[in-house]
């Protein structure tokens, strides 16, 4: 598939994406702090 054809599909893709996409929720302030610990003791 070259390029033309790749970007055509994308379009193509784009309005079936776009009613299935659901926004996520924030992370709650709880789960802000834990995963802010978790990265700091991973790095």
């Amino acid at each position: 598939m070259n390029s033309i054809e790749s970007y055509e599909k994308d379009i193509e893709l784009q309005p079936l994406f776009l009613k299935l996409f659901k926004p996520q929720k924030p992370l709650s302030q709880n789960h802000q702090k834990k995963h802010t610990f978790l990265e700091a003791v991973i790095l």
